[in-house]
C-alpha cells in the first residue's frame, strides 16, 4: 500500500542523545508488508533519514548530499580532537523503528541503486532498549562514489531495504530521497535558540569539546560554525585543464617556464601567480554568484574557465588547483562572508592575492594589441589586485590571529589526505567501499 508521509529529522547525538524533529519535505514512500504468524503485519519502519551536515542546516534537512557524504568520514579524520564531529559527522541513515523486543535479531538487506550498492547487515536489540516503542538505528550505506562525485543535478531517488526478524521477512520499505547534485555544499551554518532550542542547548554542552573545528557562539548568542574544509573536493590540481592552461600561457610568450619544485627564491612562485592573473584575463573572467535554492553550487576550475565567471569560493578553487599542481603551498583564508587564497614562500612570507579583486577590473586588455602592450597592461592589473590582497590581508590576518570569530584557514595541501577531489581515483572509492562494509550497525536511544 501506499503512504504520504512528511518526513522528520530525528535529531541524535551518538552519545546516546537524541533530540526534537525538525520538519522536512514530503515524499511518497510504498510499504509492502507480508503478513506472519510471529509479528503483526502493522508497518514497522516509520522513517530513514539522512544526517548530513551536522543535522543542522534546517532548509535541506533530510536530503542526501553527495558533497558531505563523499568527505564525512575525511572530516572525522581531519577533526579528530573535536567530539562535535566525531558524535555530528556521519554518511549512515538513520531509520526509525518499532521496537520488535529486546533480543530479536534484525536483519537489514540493502538493494542496490542508482547511488548504492547492496549492503546486509545484523544485530539482535539490545537489551537496554526494551521498553522503548521505537529503537532507532544507524545504517551504513554501500555508497557508489563514482555516481555521487558525478551527481550533476538534484533529483529524487529511491532507496530499498528489506527487514527481517529472526530471519523471518517482514517489510521491504521504500523511501525518496531528494540527492542533492555534487555542486551543492554549504560552508556556513548559524543556528539561534529560537530555531531549535534543543539542539542549541546541546551545542552549548558540547563548545568546550569543539577541538580545532571553527565554531563559535555570535554576539547574538548564535551558534555558527564553517565547514571550509569541504572545499577541497572542488580543488583538482589533476585536472588536464590546468596542465594546458600552463602550456598556453607559455606559448603566448608570457612566462618562458613555470615554477619548478627546486626553486628556492620568491620570484618563480610569484611568476607562477602573474600567470594565472593573465589567463583569467585573456578568458574574460567576470564575477557571479550561484545558488541552487539554499546552497551555493561550486564549480570546478574547468566550468570556471569554460564558462569564463566565478565567485569568491570558485575562484580560489580554481586558484588553488593552478597552485597545487605546480607544488606551491597554498591556502584558502575564510572571513566573514568571502573567502581567497594566499600561499607560503620560501623566504617564509605569506603572499595573499585575491582572484575576485581581478573579476572587478573595470576593463581587461585588448588582445589584439602588441605583445609588449599588452603583458604591460595585464601586469599593471596584476599589480593592482596585489595592491588590494596585500592592504585587506594585514587587517583580516589581524583578526584571525585575535582569535575573532569567522576567520579560519585552510591548508589545502595538508588536508588532501583526508579530503581528496571529487575527481577522485578508483582506489579511493574502492578503500571507501571497504571502510562502509566493516561498519557495524548501531541502535541509539528513543528521543527525551
Amino acid at each position: 500500500m501506499n503512504k504520504k508521509r512528511t518526513d522528520k529529522i530525528i535529531l541524535a547525538a551518538l552519545a546516546g542523545c537524541l533530540l526534537m524533529p525538525a520538519a522536512s519535505c514530503t515524499k511518497e514512500n510504498t510499504y509492502i508488508t507480508p503478513v506472519s504468524e510471529d509479528y503483526s503485519s502493522e508497518d514497522w519502519i516509520e522513517e530513514v533519514s539522512s544526517r548530513n551536515y551536522f543535522y543542522a542546516v534546517t532548509p535541506f534537512t533530510g536530503d542526501l548530499c553527495p558533497s558531505f557524504i563523499l568527505q564525512a568520514d575525511g572530516l572525522k579524520k581531519l577533526y579528530a580532537d573535536s567530539r562535535f564531529v566525531q558524535d555530528f559527522t556521519t554518511a549512515d541513515l538513520l531509520m526509525k523503528i518499532r521496537n520488535p523486543g529486546a533480543g530479536v535479531k534484525m536483519t537489514v538487506s540493502m538493494q542496490p541503486g542508482e547511488i548504492n550498492g547492496a549492503y546486509n547487515y545484523t544485530a539482535a536489540v539490545p537489551e537496554e532498549l526494551k521498553d522503548s516503542a521505537f529503537i532507532y538505528v544507524y545504517l551504513p550505506v554501500n555508497w557508489n562514489y563514482r555516481a555521487l562525485s558525478q551527481w550533476q543535478a538534484s533529483r529524487l531517488v529511491n532507496l530499498l531495504w528489506n527487514i527481517s526478524f529472526d530471519g523471518q521477512p517482514v517489510e521491504t520499505y521504500q523511501q525518496a530521497f531528494i540527492c542533492r547534485t555534487v555542486h551543492d555544499v554549504a560552508f556556513d551554518c548559524s543556528l539561534n535558540e529560537l530555531e531549535d532550542e534543543a539542539f542549541f542547548q546541546l551545542i552549548q554542552a558540547y563548545m568546550k569539546d569543539m577541538g580545532s573545528f571553527p565554531a563559535w557562539f555570535t554576539e547574538k548568542n548564535e551558534f555558527s560554525y564553517t565547514a571550509n574544509a569541504l572545499a577541497a573536493g572542488y580543488i583538482d590540481e589533476h585536472s588536464p585543464l590546468v596542465d594546458r592552461l600552463k602550456q598556453e600561457v607559455i606559448a603566448d610568450g608570457y612566462v618562458s617556464n613555470l615554477i619548478s619544485i627546486a626553486s628556492k627564491t620568491d620570484e618563480p612562485y610569484i611568476e607562477s601567480i602573474k600567470a594565472f592573473s593573465y589567463l583569467m584575463q585573456k578568458y574574460g573572467l567576470r564575477y557571479t554568484i550561484h545558488f541552487s535554492h539554499d546552497l551555493q553550487y561550486i564549480r570546478t576550475i574547468d566550468d570556471v574557465f569554460a564558462c569564463r565567471q566565478g565567485y569568491c569560493a570558485e575562484l580560489s578553487c580554481a586558484f588553488a588547483s593552478w597552485c597545487l599542481n605546480q607544488a606551491i603551498r597554498v591556502k584558502l583564508f575564510f572571513i566573514p562572508g568571502h573567502v581567497y587564497p594566499f600561499i607560503e614562500l620560501p623566504s617564509g612570507a605569506l603572499y595573499p592575492w585575491d582572484p575576485t579583486q581581478m573579476c572587478h577590473t573595470e576593463e581587461y586588455p585588448d588582445f589584439t594589441q602588441s605583445r609588449d602592450e599588452l603583458f604591460a597592461e595585464t601586469d599593471r592589473n596584476f599589480e593592482q589586485v596585489e595592491k588590494v590582497s596585500m592592504e585587506r590581508f594585514q587587517s583580516h590576518y589581524a583578526a584571525l590571529q585575535a582569535g575573532e570569530p569567522g576567520y579560519s584557514v585552510l591548508d589545502v595541501a595538508a588536508v588532501r589526505k583526508y579530503l581528496p577531489s571529487f575527481n577522485i581515483h578508483e582506489g579511493y572509492r574502492n578503500s571507501q567501499t571497504r571502510a562502509a562494509q566493516d561498519r557495524p550497525i548501531r541502535f541509539v536511544a528513543a528521543p527525551k
